[in-house]
């Protein structure tokens, strides 16, 4: 079976997803991109889709990439999209779908606490005697985190300035001359405690936007990415 019918078994009304996914509706400008993209891949074609509002473009792209049991790497352009994917999407089609399959979350370093300048922020606020509530937010937090992600604390607002003193990019890093480095395990990237290094051969996307939601044969689990 071509992965374009596999496709169509799923998305047409009566079909996987309409039995199976409480609320779903069959739509054919879903079910068309949904094919159209599964050729795409099957023929290694580059494809550029555009599609309304009320299409279903998500699903009709994340079907065809699953059952082609490819490494795909979806690059969203905003986080409240790559939440809805990796928090809702493809949770339900890991329910649904036939071919089981698993995913990760790839946020860029500058989403993670980095050991090194928090450490470094809390000495310069010791020296000038003051006090931080967000510090100390982040302090506590830091001893009970199993990510690192700064989008699981509550309480310190994404826009709030301390992550700019506590958060790490390419530039800042020092690699094996970090002081934090002893502190975490050498799968982990220096100065940030969380999020493992990939083995993957290969990864590729076509511009660098926000963290990626990824399908494909890998754990779940969140990791800094450099662009």
């Amino acid at each position: 079976m071509t992965l374009e019918k596999a496709v169509a078994r799923i998305l047409r009304p009566g079909g996987l997803l309409a039995d199976h996914l409480p609320g779903f509706e069959p739509r054919p400008g879903q079910l068309a991109m949904a094919k159209r993209v599964a050729q795409a891949i099957d023929m290694d074609e580059r494809l550029l889709a555009e599609a309304g509002t009320g299409t279903g473009k998500t699903i009709a792209y994340l079907v065809p990439a699953i059952l082609s049991g490819r490494k795909v790497v979806v690059s969203t352009g905003t986080r409240t999209l790559q939440d809805q994917i990796a928090e809702v999407d493809l949770p339900r089609l890991q329910r649904v779908l036939p071919e089981p399959f698993t995913f990760a979350v790839m946020k860029g370093l500058s989403n993670y606490l980095c050991l090194r300048r928090f450490d470094e922020h809390s000495q310069q606020l010791e020296i000038a005697a003051t006090k931080s509530h967000e510090t100390e937010r982040v302090r506590a937090w830091a001893t009970t985190t199993t990510t690192g992600d700064r989008a699981d604390l509550d309480g310190v607002p994404d826009s709030a300035p301390i992550w700019r003193e506590i958060t790490s990019s390419p530039e800042m890093r020092l690699g094996n001359r970090c002081p934090s480095s002893n502190a975490v395990s050498s799968r982990r990237c220096d100065g940030a405690r969380w999020g493992p290094r990939w083995w993957w051969s290969t990864i590729t996307s076509s511009w660098p936007t926000w963290p990626c939601a990824v399908a494909g044969p890998t754990p779940r689990c969140c990791r800094p990415m450099n662009w």
